[in-house]
This record gives structure tokens, sequence and C-alpha cells, in this order.
């Protein structure tokens, strides 16, 4: 009997099932439904986790770990979590002000004081609260022709952010989320205790808590026990394609674990083993700005409610692992959603989990906002939303039409028409509505949808006048502007990223990826430009 129960165990675990408690079959064919596309040989996947007062009442891989070597996901498989991993750097933080070596008051100046000042305090709590008005690190490195595949360190970071000559805004007047916060906030616990974030969750989280498999990527060569490789589809080849990075940076992501791990850390939010109770209220109390408005955001937490109830959750997106936990504190159960695929929208997959698991508590669903199904919609009819909307951030959106489809084009995001006025997202559960001349557009359900505005756009006469090298002291880099087909295109010099398309608006003013390029002239001709994308505003860029 003994030997049968441990082969029914080893059985299980291959398969990459962990229990099922006071989970009906019915709800557990509903659950293993939301992730049947994946769940397949030849497909990366996710793992998927359940934990309900303290224990895992269900934990399934769906999926391949490894399409190289065949190895399937398990609750076992450790993955990259990406930004998922900020609340334990929040964490962290408050554990060194528990100690008083430091306060989420304190100017990053005093840890940090090659920072530039640019003549307002920006607190540690700014930087946690993504009120801090720093450019996003990531995105700069982007912009400078280093994508996430290169190898990059904490020094190169912060030569980079120490660069940045203005703020995006007023530290506290506005919340836009950057990673560079929780960046700094890795190097203000090094510079303090003289550890890397690596060996003090380690030593103060990690082990603590018996996440053993568990661990921070902060060097490129590190061996993860068990990790999933992450890939990407790749529509041009049909084909699922490797992608990952080499990014050495921590803070803001880097923590590779699994969902059977991180039921423990999941727990502590109730237990308090660590920390103690104050630790963790400090945790999730929510942030307001300079004029008293809650913005939503605590330590690197968002606090939400989905369907009535009040929940707690983060995702995290890197390379190719995307990331989701979800928590109903007022019913002690969460949902852990890890995968290794790039399109796999996991915060729509554990929205859909907890529609199964608290379908006796959430509340119903007006008609008038759910989902109606995808419809068809004559070309004709979508024509209408073609063009260009702008919002008060100076960011750019295009609509566009083609092979019968309305696209959003910065994203390459086909839209799915649900009713004559609103879309659906393709591979996000974000919507698009339109009204006579403005949009209103929402990339992901939690988002707070952003209205923009159809703007009349057109060309310059002579697109020759901007043709040049243009170079930022900012991100150290030069782009190269020139002429293609009668099309104005830019270039990271002496980078692999690829090709941008300017595409005018006005006579000087062209949209990019999201976001605008705008030109300044000196005796009739451009000498000046300034670039504004998503979390990065006006990078200046001078012609050579």
């Amino acid at each position: 009997m003994r030997r049968l129960t441990l082969g029914i165990s080893l059985l299980l675990l291959f398969c990459g099932t962990v229990s099922a408690q006071n989970l009906t079959p019915a709800e557990i064919k509903d659950i293993n439904g939301v992730f049947s596309d994946y769940d397949k040989p030849g497909s990366p996947g996710c793992a998927l986790g359940i934990y309900r007062n303290g224990s895992i009442v269900y934990a399934q891989g769906y999926g391949m770990a490894s399409l190289e070597l065949g190895v399937p996901i398990t609750p076992k498989t450790v993955f990259d979590i990406g930004s998922t991993s900020k609340q334990f750097t929040a964490f962290s933080i408050l554990l060194l002000q528990q100690q008083g070596k430091l306060s989420v008051d304190d100017d990053i100046r005093m840890f940090m004081p090659e920072i530039p000042d640019y003549g307002h305090r920006i607190t540690l709590h700014h930087l946690m609260t993504h009120t801090s008005g720093m450019r996003d690190y990531a995105g700069l490195f982007d912009l400078a022709g280093v994508p996430e595949q290169n190898l990059t360190n904490d020094q190169d970071a912060v030569d980079l952010i120490v660069r940045q000559k203005a703020l995006n805004f007023n530290p506290g007047d506005v919340w836009d989320y950057s990673n560079t916060g929780f960046f700094l906030l890795s190097q203000v616990l090094k510079r303090v205790t003289g550890k890397t974030l690596r060996d003090f969750d380690q030593e103060n989280i990690f082990t603590p808590l018996g996440m053993t498999s568990t661990q921070i990527f902060n060097e490129h060569t590190l061996v993860i026990p068990h990790r999933a490789t992450g890939y990407s589809y790749d529509k041009e080849r049909n084909t699922f394609g490797v992608e990952m990075s080499n990014f050495e940076q921590t803070g803001d992501g880097s923590v590779q674990t699994s969902v059977e791990d991180l039921q423990r850390w999941d727990e502590n939010f109730y237990t308090a083993k660590l920390g103690g109770a104050d630790l963790i209220k400090q945790m999730q109390v929510v942030g307001k700005l300079t004029n008293g408005e809650e913005h939503g955001y605590a330590a690197g937490l968002e606090i939400t409610k989905y369907r009535g109830e009040p929940a707690v959750r983060h995702g995290g997106a890197w390379a190719g692992y995307r990331a989701e936990l979800l928590r109903f504190p007022q019913q002690h159960t969460s949902i852990a959603v890890l995968c290794n695929v790039a399109q796999s929208v996991p915060q729509s997959r554990a929205d859909r989990v907890a529609d199964v698991v608290l379908s006796g508590v959430l509340a119903p669903v007006p008609a008038k906002q759910g989902n109606p199904g995808a419809i068809t919609l004559a070309p004709e009819r979508m024509q209408q939303y073609v063009g260009v909307y702008k919002n008060d951030k100076d960011q750019y959106q295009r609509i566009e039409l083609s092979d019968g489809k309305l696209w959003l084009s910065n994203y390459g995001l086909e839209l799915v028409p649900l009713s004559t006025s609103e879309f659906g997202i393709k591979v996000t559960d974000g919507k698009v509505s339109f009204s006579p001349n403005q949009m209103s557009l929402r990339i992901l359900a939690s988002e707070k949808a952003e209205k923009y505005y159809m703007i009349q756009t057109h060309a310059p006469k002579d697109l020759t006048h901007f043709v040049g090298d243009y170079y930022s002291s900012e991100l150290d880099a030069t782009w190269q502007l020139r002429l293609q087909n009668g099309k104005l295109t830019a270039h990271v010099k002496h980078s692999d990223s690829p090709e941008m398309a300017l595409d005018p608006v006005s006579d000087n003013i062209f949209t990019i990826e999201g976001g605008s390029l705008r030109f300044e002239d000196e005796r009739g001709s451009p000498r000046r430009a300034f670039l504004t994308v998503d979390r990065i505003r006006n990078i200046e860029f001078v012609k050579n």
C-alpha cells in the first residue's frame, strides 16, 4: 500500500498536479479550461496555484517549461515573476525602517547623492508608490538601443538614471508607473546594509518562510534550478522563440519563484510571521497625491476590487515571462498564475479562475459590463474610427484598418468588435470604446481608462529638413533619421534595434511607438527634438 501511495504521488507530481481540496470536479474542469490553449505538447504555458485558508488547494502545470528539453511545467517550476517582485523590495525597505536604519520619508539623495537635484525632494515613499516623477530606466535603455537581451548591470542603470536632466512631473503630483523607483530602492538597501537585495532577501524573507526554490537573479551566469525558459510567439515564423534577458538589475523585478513557494509568502499577509502586523498593514496603505487624491497603489501592491470583492494584486512582465498574484483577503483566498510565454495575459486568467472558486461571493456582472462576445462588423462601419488620437500627456494612438480588421497600431494589437462602438483587445483583457471624435482606451481590465481625442493631421511639405543625426546626452545615444521611400524613419546608431517609423501629425510633430517626437527650429531648420513615450517625457536630442 505504501508503494502504491508513493507511486500515485509521483505520478501526480509528474503530471503537474497538487491536491484539489474543496473543489468539485465541475470547478476543476472549468479551471483547467482557462489554460486549455497552452495545455498541449510543443507549447509553453503556465503554472497555477490556488491558496485557501493557509493551504494550497489546487496547483497544476499546463504546457512545457522547456520546449528544447521536453520538460513539462509543474507546481515546482520556477519563473521570473517580473514586477510582481516589487512587493518583496517594498517589504525589505519597510523592514529597514522598522529597524531604524532609514525612513520612507528620507530623500533619495541622502543615500545616493549622485542623483541630480531636480529642485524637489524625492522620498523613498515616492519611489515605492510610482509618484517620484523619475523616468523609467527600462524604457530609457530601450530608447538608447539597449534591448533586454543585452548584458547590463547596476552601475549601467545608475549612470543612465543620473544622466536625466529632468523629471516627468513634480514628485507627488502624478501617479505614473516607473521601474526606476524600485531599482533605486534596491540600491539604497545595498548602501545601508552592505548587502545585495539578493542576499538580504534570502536571509530575511526566503529562508525564514521556507521558500527554498526562490532567489533573486542578479548575475547573468546564475543557474536557477527548475526554471522555465521564457518564450514569445513569433507571428512571422508561426512558432515560439526564446525570449530571455541578461539584465542584472534588481528591485523592480528579478525574483525567481514557483507557485508552491508563493503560497508561503502570500500566507504571511495573514500570519505576519515576518515583519509583524504593523508592517503588513503598512504594505497595504494606499498612497495619496499632493492634492489628497488616492491613487490605488500601496507598497508594491495594487489595492483594488474585483467584482465588488476587495482584492490585493500585482502583475509582472519581463522577457518571455508573465505573472499575476491576486489575493482576496476577506476570503483568505489567493490565485497565482506564472507563465513562460509573453502572450499569456495571466491577469485575465487569474480573474477567470476567481470567477470559478469565488462564484458564490463575487458580485454579479451587470449585463452592460459583461463580454457579449465578438460580432462581425463591416469594414466600412469601422472606417469611421481610423485616425490619430491624443491624450493630455502628449501620447498618441493610431487606429488603422488593415485586412478588414481594426488595429491599435502602436502595439500591433487587433481590435475585436463587441458592438458597433466597443472593441475587445486581442491577447489582452482590455477594451476600446469609441464615441464621436474620441476614444476610451484600457489595455488591461485593471487599468484606469485613458481618454484620447481624435486630431486632424497633416504632413510637412519637405521631410528632408528632418534628416540627420540627433544626439541625446541623456541617453548617450545617437538617433539617425533617414528618408526611405518617402517616409521618415529613426534608428539608434550602433545598435541592433529595429527601425522606427515616424508618422507626421503636424509641421513639427511625428508619432513614434505610442509617443511623439517634437522638433524645434532654429533659423528655419530643425535643430532640437523632444521625445515623449510611455513613462518618459521630453528626452532632448540635438542635431549634429
